[in-house]
């Protein structure tokens, strides 16, 4: 009876371990900007996977047999879901891998998620600290990141410099002695400072159009 409670405590201890950790991952990733992570199916999927993952190698280990029977149903499973970036398989790596080490020793499920959330918080003090007090340069914006980004479309009728080094610029097209700027960010503030400092310096602006996601 008491191997019983003990085997129970750390079984749910393991659990609560495991959906602690995926949810500061899935947080820190979410200061970074990362608002893919945001919806309603990665939470539950940064929650579950983990310890599905847990219960799978826990019911496969020291059981040869019952290993390959699992290999061979989980080889007919096709996932189809498209993947938006890289770092979307980085996180799903992750808390696959989170499950793993939980059924083997709980340290390493501790040690990988320190580890994640601090290289987060790194990159998040630098974005949001270092870049604006000592002007290192900012990290780039992409539509292949898988972020939902807030454009804005400017046309003038001259072509500004500083416009074209703005970090969020993303395309310029000349046409008919027209300048149209397209820009996109994460941060629709950052659309908006573009169109102040245009204000700013009297720029006539023939047409804009700015769309918030």
């Amino acid at each position: 009876m008491v191997n019983y409670l003990l085997a129970l405590t750390e079984l749910v201890s393991t659990i609560v371990i495991l959906l602690i950790s995926s949810y500061l991952i899935r947080f820190s990733f979410i200061l970074n900007k990362q608002y893919w992570i945001k919806t309603k199916t990665l939470l539950l999927s940064s929650l579950l996977l983990p310890i599905i993952t847990f219960v799978i190698t826990k019911v496969i280990s020291g059981n040869l047999a019952l290993s390959l029977g699992m290999v061979g149903a989980l080889s007919i499973v096709r996932f189809r879901n498209p993947v938006k970036s890289p770092l979307e398989l980085v996180l799903y790596f992750t808390l696959i891998t989170l499950g793993i080490s939980a059924s083997v020793n709980i340290q390493w499920t501790i040690i990988l998620s320190f580890v994640v959330i601090f290289i987060n918080a790194m990159a998040f003090i630098y974005e949001n600290f270092l870049v604006q007090k000592f002007g290192m340069p900012k990290f780039l914006t992409s539509f292949s990141e898988g972020n939902p980004l807030s454009t804005l479309e400017i046309s003038i009728d001259q072509e500004i410099d500083f416009l074209n080094n703005n970090n969020s610029f993303s395309s310029l097209t000349h046409h008919d002695s027209t300048y149209v700027y397209r820009f996109a960010s994460p941060n629709i503030s950052d659309l908006n400072d573009i169109l102040y400092e245009l204000k700013s310096k009297k720029v006539e602006l023939i047409s804009f159009n700015i769309q918030k996601f």
